[in-house]
């Protein structure tokens, strides 16, 4: 009778596909899941540096402190995350974040079912 050590072992190849299957759905999770999307007409007011900030409603925050993020051929680095309260915005503070008032930022800011708000500061990173 052969010894254990003789045995094909079966449960490598298993951990390897398994490590293959959950590495690839790591990759497309992350292509999936677009940070920081910033609509058409807000982009030149980033890459120009004029807007740096950003409202988000979202359930957890989907960015963190230190990111670095793709859009366009830069790059937007995160600077600070702060959880604030819809009363927070402002009519400035939706200026400051490119839109023309608080009711415009509004139908934007709001990405999926979440109802919690963050104030993101960034600054855009041009390529190298």
């Amino acid at each position: 009778m052969g010894s254990s050590s003789t045995k094909p072992n079966v449960g490598a190849g298993l951990r390897q596909w398994f490590t293959h299957l959950l590495h690839g759905f790591q990759v497309r999770y992350k292509l999936f899941l677009a940070p920081m999307v910033f609509t058409k007409r807000l982009r030149e007011g980033v890459r120009r540096g004029f807007i740096t900030c950003s409202v988000r409603i979202w359930k957890h925050p989907h960015v963190k402190v230190g990111g670095r993020y793709r859009m366009d051929e830069g790059e937007i680095l995160i600077d600070s995350i702060e959880v604030i309260s819809l009363q927070d915005i402002t009519h400035d503070l939706a200026t400051e974040s490119g839109f023309e008032s608080r009711a415009d930022l509004l139908k934007v800011a709001k990405h999926g079912s979440g109802d919690n708000v963050y104030m993101v500061r960034f600054h855009y990173i041009l390529p190298a």
